[in-house]
């Protein structure tokens, strides 16, 4: 029987095509749970947190936030990653806008 994180991480492998969040290459048998806010910073195994992500980048990422593993994207690239894993990314409405 599967765990709820294996089911998202199916659920993450499906919505994305297999590929992997980060690289974007497909995965294969290497893809794990990647948990886009990390546990050890308060977050959790719900679906919206959970991409799938290649062993490789998934190492190297460690406990980073996503936006400092992804230095060499751009921001727009950034919101298609959150789009794919099911974050909706909070934009400013404004000045002073929180």
């Amino acid at each position: 029987m599967k765990s709820r994180l294996q089911k998202h991480r199916t659920s993450a492998i499906r919505q994305q095509h297999g590929r992997c969040i980060y690289c974007e290459r497909p995965m294969g048998q290497h893809a794990t749970a990647e948990h886009l806010h990390p546990r050890q910073d308060g977050g959790t195994d719900c679906r919206e947190n959970i991409a799938a992500a290649c062993r490789r980048c998934n190492h190297r990422r460690h406990a980073e936030p996503v936006c400092a593993s992804l230095h060499f994207l751009d921001y727009y690239t950034l919101v298609l990653i959150e789009k794919s894993a099911g974050i909706l990314p909070r934009i400013p409405m404004g000045r002073g806008a929180t």
